[in-house]
């Protein structure tokens, strides 16, 4: 009996995931919709009379009904990184020509449209998909794997890959337009508010805490890229994308194989106008070289593949009334002016707001209130202000004034010298708070997990964070009071917020958001200075005398440190077991690492790399990204990759965590 009944699951399985391809691959169904229905009304009543045998890929699993307490961060092991962007023929040539110029040879490309959704890794182990990780930072992200599998046009279990111990596939999860007006007119049904737009959309549903409600969102996806050992198998791009379509992924099935920058150019045209007619937002196109073994060679920056390229559409454009200037104050307490907008549909979207950037651009562009402007998408995202149609100025309005105090606290604002920013002072200002608290707890700072921005947004609107310091006088009591913590979780948020304090000074330097202090002048002041006491006596002429800090950038660090609310800060953290100095580390001892070049890659069992990252800086390496001749050590952890590969074809020191850790008793 018990053969027989997984016989008829696995017979059912294979049905459905053929109707499944037929449907959402091919847009060629075989079956109707309430046939296909019938089919998984079966399957799922088998495995509720039988739930031991319920198989990892079964598509019921589409439904969702997992509800997560929080999605855990996962790094990822070979990075998302960005794509650099072109807006002009002229940048696209000049792509080319370098790609050509570092292999010395004649490299043939592709063009895929650029969806505008969110991009997410997705694992399959064996065959089944067993993680799928938002891109996040680029470096790490949100682990949402339950939702992912509600997305009906992904399949669950690849056989083909049942013998692969690992495979990774990455692409962008979007909502078709159809599927975003039937969503949004549902949600009006029930009385809430509407969607912004498509893009937002997704990436709200895809990080949902509850799996169900994500299944009746109606997701769809695009495959873009293979990553790892696996696309080392492929000589061409566009070849791997028809295998991964073959498989039955979601490919897109415009791409474009391209011979020459000709046909390059001609397919970015033929899409400017082609685009409106889909089903789908798209704000460019990306162009790749397709020949994957010259993407090593051209290489990478920090940022981008210098191999791919984001080509950017003409922003759309459109006339419409300002009904008002709001401001927003930004972390750092810059006064943001607002255009409240008549709304207008602005590149598929309904725009009722626009940045107006500063009060000295509002006055060179004469904008006030009543106004007909003319706005577009700057690179498609954020709508601007262009230009005020004079013409149609019919109330002689007064000129819109700079603030002289903010509008959320009252307090002081100030307009730094050299600078078009206005800037609130008072940095316990409740619109700074939230913003400031996220940036503080954030991995290159403070590095407290647990404190994303939902909890940070509940902590502050119940008083719980009221400043920096408060974060270190949480107390389990006070934390029991709110709904859906339970005991694990506020012992895990105090263990993370007590380990902390350990965190090197230069990552609270940055971590506090003083203007003008990012992450890299942090490590610049904190080399040279060491203590917060001997940086905030610092002169201008002293922190001007560095190297990387300017006449402007020296006067703001001094200023801000010198500030009363500053200084009272750092006097609490101090009182509180923070770390404010750090021991030198200009000797050979201290700093054996001087000039090599680390990569890490896999996973590490004591630390994260991000930690591991930062020990090696401190001992005096530089940590770059991907393997080269240039490359003096491969720092490898568990499950390393293509890098651990090419670090023996290049014959590089390969090193483990043993080996790392035996300079922090140095």
């Amino acid at each position: 009996m018990t053969q027989a009944v997984q016989d008829e699951m696995r017979d059912l399985i294979t049905e459905i995931e053929y109707h499944r391809r037929r449907y959402y691959l091919d847009q060629d169904p075989e079956i109707s919709d309430f046939e296909y229905d019938q089919l998984e009304r079966r399957l799922k009543e088998l495995e509720q009379a039988h739930p031991a045998l319920r198989q990892s890929d079964s598509p019921t699993q589409r439904v969702g009904g997992f509800i997560a307490d929080s999605h855990p961060s996962q790094p990822h092991r070979t990075p998302m990184l960005s794509l650099d962007n072109a807006y002009t023929e002229e940048e696209v040539l000049d792509f080319v020509k370098k790609c050509q110029e570092a292999t010395s040879s004649d490299l043939n490309f592709s063009a895929e449209l650029k969806i505008d959704g969110l991009s997410i890794s997705l694992r399959y182990r064996f065959g089944s998909l067993a993680a799928a990780v938002t891109r996040g930072d680029g470096t790490v992200g949100e682990e949402v794997t339950s939702n992912a599998k509600t997305i009906r046009c992904l399949p669950l279990f690849v056989k083909e890959w049942r013998d692969l111990e690992e495979v990774e596939i990455r692409g962008e999860v979007y909502f078709r337009r159809s599927r975003f007006e039937v969503l949004n007119q549902e949600r009006l049904d029930k009385g809430l508010d509407a969607f912004a737009n498509p893009r937002n959309a997704a990436s709200g549903s895809l990080r949902l805490l509850d799996s169900t409600e994500t299944a009746t969102r109606g997701l769809d996806m695009f495959i873009y890229q293979a990553v790892g050992t696996y696309a080392d198998r492929f000589e061409s791009h566009y070849q791997l994308l028809t295998h991964l379509k073959s498989l039955g992924f979601p490919t897109n099935e415009h791409t474009t194989f391209c011979p020459d920058a000709e046909q390059l150019i001609q397919t970015i045209q033929n899409w400017q106008d082609l685009r409106h007619d889909l089903d789908y937002d798209t704000d460019g196109m990306v162009l790749k070289v397709d020949e994957l073994r010259a993407h090593e060679e051209i290489g990478f920056t920090q940022k981008f593949p210098k191999w791919a390229l984001a080509f950017k559409f003409q922003a759309e454009q459109a006339t419409t009334q300002i009904k008002a200037i709001t401001i927003q104050v930004g972390r750092t307490g810059v006064l943001t002016p607002v255009a409240e907008l008549e709304p207008v549909l602005l590149a598929g979207t309904t725009v009722s707001r626009a940045t107006l950037h500063n009060f000295e651009e509002i006055q060179r562009k004469d904008i006030r209130v009543g106004d007909w402007v003319f706005i577009e998408k700057g690179g498609e995202i954020i709508p601007k202000v262009v230009k005020v149609i004079l013409n149609k100025r019919n109330d002689p309005s007064c000129a819109t004034e700079p603030p002289t105090q903010c509008p959320t606290c009252g307090g002081s604002v100030e307009q730094e010298k050299g600078q078009v920013a206005i800037r609130c002072v008072n940095l316990s200002c409740p619109a700074q708070l939230e913003r400031r608290i996220q940036h503080f707890a954030q991995r290159k700072a403070m590095d407290i997990r647990g404190l994303g921005k939902e909890w940070v947004q509940t902590l502050t609107r119940a008083g719980l964070l009221t400043d920096l310091p408060s974060i270190y006088q949480l107390k389990a009591s006070d934390l029991k009071k709110l709904e859906r913590t339970g005991e694990k979780w506020i012992e895990n948020l105090l263990n993370e917020i007590e380990a902390s304090k350990t965190r090197p000074f230069r990552k609270l330097l940055f971590g506090v958001g003083i203007p003008m202090i990012g992450e890299k002048a942090a490590e610049l002041l904190v080399d040279h200075f060491l203590s917060f006491e001997r940086l905030s006596q610092a002169s201008e002429e002293e922190l001007a005398a560095l190297h990387g800090v300017g006449e402007q950038m020296a006067w703001s660090i001094a200023k801000h440190l010198k500030e009363d609310t500053v200084q009272r800060m750092f006097n609490t953290f101090a009182e509180l077991g923070l770390q404010l100095s750090e021991k030198p580390s200009s000797s050979d001892q201290q700093r054996p690492l001087e000039n090599k070049t680390v990569v890490i890659t896999g996973t590490l069992d004591a630390m994260s790399r991000t930690q591991a990252a930062d020990l090696l800086k401190q001992l005096g390496a530089k940590v770059t990204s991907s393997v080269s001749k240039q490359t003096d050590f491969l720092l490898a952890g568990a499950k390393a990759g293509s890098k651990l590969a090419k670090a023996k074809k290049l014959e590089v020191e390969i090193v483990d965590e043993e080996w790392l850790q035996q300079w922090q008793k140095v």
